[in-house]
């Protein structure tokens, strides 16, 4: 009987042993887990930081930093990306089957640009007589032209 009774605590001490043991291990898993919570927690920040400056950068450009020979994307992106109003320093239109029409001088004031992504949108100008307007256009096939009302 009694080597009954240390054979059970010979058991008992290898479960033990082999609970410390799996203990150990999930307290070194939570360990990495814990740093590397930490390391994207900076590298977010340092993205955020990122953003913020090219942000910044952004509002700082002139207005002729908007050259044509940007693609649709990054024009899109960069005027939404920044603090820039629709409507108010540029115009945006995305509905299909539309017509716009922009009032006497109304054009010059989007200083950002006019962009019409959708099909068969019609932009009209309404222009005093004795007035030449002029704009420029950008199409999908990289194509500039341009037109006179």
């Amino acid at each position: 009987m009694s080597q009954t009774i240390v054979n059970l605590k010979k058991q008992q001490n290898e479960q033990i042993n082999n609970l410390k043991h799996e203990l150990q291990e999930k307290d070194q898993a939570i360990t990495v887990l814990t740093n590397d919570i930490q390391q994207l927690k900076i590298e977010i920040r340092q993205h955020d930081k990122q953003g913020n400056e090219q942000k910044e950068k952004e509002k700082g450009k002139d207005i002729p930093a908007f050259k044509y020979n940007r693609n649709c994307e990054d024009m899109l992106s960069s005027i939404q990306s920044s603090n820039l109003k629709n409507i108010v320093d540029f115009l945006l239109v995305t509905e299909n089957n539309k017509t716009i029409e922009l009032k006497n001088n109304e054009c010059n004031n989007y200083n950002f640009g006019i962009f019409l992504l959708g099909e068969n949108i019609t932009l009209t100008l309404n222009c005093n007589i004795d007035r030449e307007t002029q704009g420029k256009t950008w199409t999908s096939k990289n194509q500039n032209k341009s037109f006179v009302d």
